[in-house]
């Protein structure tokens, strides 16, 4: 064999090598970089949504600044410069107490409780608010599908209170997924489980799918520290899902029974 043919097969031998390791490479770059952009364009699905939370989502409180209570509501609806607000009856069910809200742009309004399921805590745990602003806000977009599907992303808001048990002036944020969804309501309302933390103060606050669209509202934490919230609105017991499933998920109103409460107001 000559020499030069000993030198092609030597060469050829190389570009093969030097091949397999610069394929393997090319691959893991492209690959990290589609990895990156998905990152990328998922980051900025929740910043858009986020962003609609915190237009959105007000803080409830009372005008006596002495008590400490608190929780968080929804804007869904305007007229001229009238302006409602959905959240949950057990937020504003002291009615010897005058309650306020403040908009994520820091405006302080108070408002008046129109409407609200009071008296009876098997009914759905919901009330609307009414407020009157110059300023002009944007309601969220109800979802014109009533269907919610399990492992669904979505994304939970409000204003918790902290380890001083004071409420947060800053909005939360959690990011989770819809996963049971029971054939009919639970005492107050409560439908859907879901694994995003709601904490104390984020009662009321809106829970959001990917476009943005209100879906429902919280309401029930995780681990109830007393009672047993997981009976059905016709006063029956939960047989087919364990008390430890229930509890470990958070529990939401869905968007249907707010459609259902607001339109009997009407």
């Amino acid at each position: 064999m000559s020499r030069k043919i000993i030198s092609k097969k030597k060469s050829l031998n190389f570009y093969l090598f030097l091949a397999s390791l610069i394929i393997p490479l090319v691959s893991y770059i492209y690959l990290e970089a589609k990895i990156v952009a998905q990152n990328t364009q998922k980051e900025k699905e929740y910043t858009k949504i986020k962003e609609i939370a915190e237009s959105i989502t007000f803080k409830i409180f009372p005008q006596d600044m002495t008590v400490n209570i608190g929780g968080s509501g929804v804007l869904i609806d305007k007229q001229n410069n009238h302006y409602y607000i959905i959240t949950n009856n057990h937020v504003v069910e002291d009615v010897t107490l005058e309650y306020q809200i403040k908009s994520h742009q820091g405006n302080i309004y108070p408002v008046e409780i129109i409407a609200q399921n009071n008296q009876d805590s098997t009914v759905d745990d919901l009330a609307l608010l009414k407020f009157y602003s110059e300023t002009n806000y944007y309601p969220v977009k109800l979802s014109d599908d009533d269907n919610l599907s399990n492992n669904q992303l979505i994304i939970a808001s409000g204003f918790p209170f902290d380890e001083k048990l004071e409420q947060q002036a800053d909005i939360k944020y959690t990011i989770g997924n819809i996963k049971i969804i029971l054939s009919q309501p639970l005492k107050g309302g409560y439908q859907f489980g879901y694994t995003n933390e709601i904490n104390n103060g984020m009662s009321g606050g809106a829970i959001l799918n990917m476009n943005g669209e209100l879906i429902g509202i919280n309401g029930l934490g995780k681990y109830p520290a007393i009672g047993n919230p997981y009976i059905y609105q016709n006063g029956a017991e939960i047989n087919d899902i364990s008390w430890d499933k229930m509890s470990e998920m958070s529990w939401g109103i869905p968007i249907k029974s707010i459609k259902t409460f607001t339109a009997n107001l009407e």
